[in-house]
């Protein structure tokens, strides 16, 4: 039997030939499986370049889509609202009633608290009413507009600054002042007639008295729309005022806060009264009110 390898004496170790069928399957299995991943390695940078690249053109392609649908989007919502198929929402607009007055004088009051001694000392201030207007209880919806005669001068007529306070049985008198000043807010409600006044005082007894209720309100109320039905809700009782020709009447002092406004309502005390006092330009007289110092 022929072995399946031979060895040649001559031939150094060098030159040992083996020529085994095994061997041979062995060594192409290696070289096919070699050849396969150099294949593989040559194949493999171009195709992730091309699937990031489908990548990126898929994502450009979507982003160009969402961008049409809403350009058409809106011209289409422009389209509508031009022929006046959709109304559009009003903004939110806030009276300028309801704004908030800012106080000018920023951490004024610590200063004087801190360093009394740069305290002034500043006597009272009077403050007049922006208008007095007359309610009727026996024509709730009667409007009456603030008083104001007219004075001649050589260019026309201008309108008086006069300050009526007129109560009768079923007519009262709302009249609204604003706190001016920081540091003036202790307030007083104040009736001032002289002797020789034509203003009228009639009641019951002598001297005439007259109640005083205040509204809660703190912001300006619209005067000139002002009528017993649409009066001020809510108010309180405040006090009495007597009042006598020759002589001042004041109601006690009260916390009030600068900017805000304090509104009153002025009422006969018992039936039977008549009372009309006038106040006229920036003088004391008639009803006004008195700030005091308070820092």
């Amino acid at each position: 039997m022929k072995s399946e390898a031979s060895y040649h004496p001559s031939d150094s170790a060098s030159d040992l030939v083996v020529d085994s069928p095994y061997e041979d399957r062995e060594y192409a299995s290696l070289l096919r499986r070699e050849v396969s991943n150099d294949s593989d390695v040559k194949q493999k940078g171009p195709n992730e370049r091309y699937s990031k690249l489908d990548l990126l053109g898929r994502t450009a392609t979507l982003v160009v889509v969402l961008c049409t649908v809403l350009d058409l989007i809106l011209v289409l919502y422009l389209g509508l609202h031009q022929h006046g198929l959709v109304t559009p929402t009003p903004p939110s607009v806030v009276s300028d009633e309801d704004l908030e007055v800012q106080m000018p004088y920023i951490n004024l009051a610590q200063l004087y608290a801190e360093k009394p001694h740069l305290k002034t000392n500043i006597g009272p201030i009077v403050t007049h009413s922006r208008a007095f207007v007359q309610i009727d209880q026996a024509y709730p919806d009667k409007v009456s507009p603030p008083y104001a005669p007219l004075r001649p001068l050589s260019e026309g007529l201008v309108p008086e600054y006069d300050r009526r306070l007129i109560l009768t049985d079923t007519i009262s008198t709302v009249a609204q002042f604003r706190v001016a000043d920081l540091g003036m807010e202790s307030c007083a409600l104040r009736v001032t007639i002289l002797e020789d006044s034509k203003d009228i005082l009639i009641g019951p007894g002598e001297p005439a008295a007259i109640d005083v209720y205040k509204l809660p309100v703190l912001k300006k109320i619209k005067m000139h729309h002002l009528s017993y039905a649409t009066r001020p809700e809510g108010a309180t009782f405040f006090g009495t005022m007597t009042l006598a020709f020759n002589s001042s009447f004041e109601l006690p002092a009260y916390p009030c806060k600068a900017g805000t406004h304090e509104t009153f309502e002025f009422r006969c005390s018992q039936p039977g009264c008549k009372v009309e006092v006038t106040g006229m330009g920036g003088k004391a007289l008639g009803l006004y009110m008195v700030q005091y110092q308070t820092i």
